[in-house]
């Protein structure tokens, strides 16, 4: 008896020694709103941080409410969470609400291993979303290498305050531009406004926005419009009065600013058939067999036309172009076309000369006779410079090649400087 009373003492003395009971340490979570944007008439980005002493794993995330002081024991609530794992955690989220009601928003967290009633709040923000004034009709208009013009519209019922409006702009990808970015005002009230915006990138991407304050300081937004300025078209010299670039090509082969007959790069210019130097005048070359006539002036209508040293480019000159450039369809000065950009960033604007149903399109002669072993096909048709741009089933299709077409066909000139 004496021996199990020791062993029972002797257990109970290391099993005190060994066990520590368990104390739930503090989290010491802070939890912190940060930068809040509205984006549009229902959506709000909303950033938040949370810090503790030490990694931990936990749940982070955001409640809100028509209700203040949302909690998780709401009924009426919205929330996201996310688990993270660390001491300093920012963490963001795009919320989806309905447009004119009043949302309380606040971040929170807790530890994944703790109940749902050990959650750590921010403090609230309040979002008036009756308040939020959208602008309407964003317009971008006469985009030029520098500049670009917008306009937009507030149709809001009468009463309503609005004491600043204007646009905001941004290269960020994101997509969503406000007046801490790029902005300049177009005073206040309702109605119509526009500004022409000077001093940005050429052959750049933006994304813009109107913008409308109320008299409560509520920032709204349009949805938002990409646009890209145009490339800047440099000139190295001219010839006979007539402007040339170099775009850095293999062959060092220069090429005209704008079509024969036109003055600046965005006119179509003259239309010639095939072999011909005056223009609209019916061909003579049709079943006849030719050879390349670069630099005839019989045949060629730029050296026809300009003189000495320019001439039509050949089936050659003409894949170079495609083979080595850069090609995307721009519209430049209200003129769809394809700017070319060679291989030192210099560029050429081709306008799409030729148009039908659901179609824009450029085609440009060469020099070059299409050659067929068809008999159907033999001295009928000639090479060409060409792109399309087509709409097919609601949506937009480019092309571009070197082809073939009828030596009847009115097509333009580019020329090439020897």
């Amino acid at each position: 008896m004496k021996y199990r009373m020791l062993i029972l003492i002797i257990g109970l003395m290391m099993f005190s020694c060994n066990r520590t009971p368990h104390l739930k340490q503090p989290v010491g979570l802070v939890v912190k709103l940060g930068e809040s944007t509205i984006s549009s008439s229902n959506t709000i980005s909303i950033k938040a941080n949370v810090t503790c002493k030490e990694d931990r794993d936990l749940m982070v995330g955001f409640i809100w409410s028509n209700n203040e002081n949302p909690s998780f024991f709401d009924d009426d609530k919205g929330y996201w969470g996310t688990q993270e794992y660390g001491s300093n955690i920012d963490y963001e989220y795009q919320l989806k609400l309905n447009s004119q009601k009043t949302y309380y928003v606040v971040a929170y967290a807790y530890e994944v291993r703790d109940e749902i009633d050990s959650v750590y709040y921010s403090e609230q923000l309040t979002f008036n979303l009756a308040k939020f004034i959208e602008p309407d009709d964003l317009l971008v208009s006469d985009v030029e290498v520098t500049s670009a013009r917008f306009s937009a519209s507030i149709n809001v019922e009468e009463g309503t305050d609005v004491i600043d409006r204007g646009f905001c702009w941004s290269t960020q990808a994101q997509g969503y531009p406000t007046i801490e970015d790029n902005h300049i005002s177009a005073g206040n009230g309702t109605g119509n406004f526009t500004s022409v915006i000077e001093e940005l990138e050429d052959y750049t991407g933006y994304y813009v926005r109107a913008y409308a304050v109320n008299s409560d300081m509520v920032v709204g937004y349009s949805k938002p419009k990409w646009f890209k300025t145009m490339h800047e078209f440099n000139i190295d010299g001219y010839r006979n009065g007539y402007a040339y670039i170099d775009l850095g090509l293999p062959s060092g082969m220069k090429w005209a600013i704008h079509n024969v007959g036109a003055d600046v790069p965005e006119e179509y210019g003259s239309y010639f058939e095939w072999g011909q130097t005056v223009p609209d005048v019916e061909c003579t070359t049709m079943d006849v067999e030719m050879t390349d006539f670069s630099g005839d002036e019989r045949y060629d209508a730029a050296r026809a036309n300009w003189g000495d040293m320019w001439r039509m480019p050949t089936e050659e000159e003409c894949k170079e172009l495609t083979n080595n450039c850069t090609w995307e369809f721009i519209t430049y000065k209200n003129v769809l076309g394809i700017v070319v950009i060679g291989p030192n960033e210099n560029a050429i604007f081709l306008p799409a000369s030729s148009q039908g149903y659901n179609i824009q399109a450029g085609s440009y002669w060469s020099s070059t006779p299409y050659e067929s072993s068809s008999p159907s096909h033999q001295n009928k048709y000639a090479n060409v410079l060409g792109f399309e741009y087509t709409i097919y089933h609601g949506e937009y299709h480019s092309s571009f090649s070197t082809g073939m077409t009828y030596r009847t066909a009115n097509k333009t000139v580019r020329a090439v400087l020897e």
